[in-house]
């Protein structure tokens, strides 16, 4: 996911926008699209349910301006709490308000120690 964030924050105006789990990032290669002519960008990850997808989404739509936008939905996902995912993302992006929302959807003991450690790193570095 940090691999994917610096390039994220560095590309704009894309044709397709992908999200989901890592049936997701395993199954579409943006390699294979930019042969068609078609500028893929890839933000899928593992065990990703519809909240991780739903941050990131709301987070790069604008920038990204993707005429597409595809989200993988694993139905094993749909069961999980998401914990896993939501660990990644808040251990590679600044504390959001969405960020807690989400806590509060997965209200797990270790979303709200990974949450309030990120945000104390948030206050001390420049992340």
């Amino acid at each position: 996911m940090y691999l994917r964030k610096i390039d994220a924050d560095t590309t704009i105006n894309i044709d397709v926008l992908v999200l989901g789990s890592s049936h997701a990032y395993r199954g579409f290669d943006p390699r294979i699209f930019k042969k068609a002519g078609i500028k893929l960008f890839n933000f899928g990850s593992s065990g990703q349910t519809p909240l991780q997808s739903e941050f990131l989404l709301k987070r790069y739509t604008e920038q990204f301006n993707p005429k597409l936008v595809i989200i993988e939905v694993y139905p094993i996902a749909l069961e999980t709490n998401g914990l896993g995912p939501f660990i990644d993302l808040i251990s590679n992006f600044k504390v959001t308000n969405s960020m807690y929302s989400n806590a509060i959807k997965i209200n797990h003991i270790e979303a709200w120690n990974s949450l309030i450690l990120a945000q104390m790193y948030d206050l001390l570095t420049a992340r």
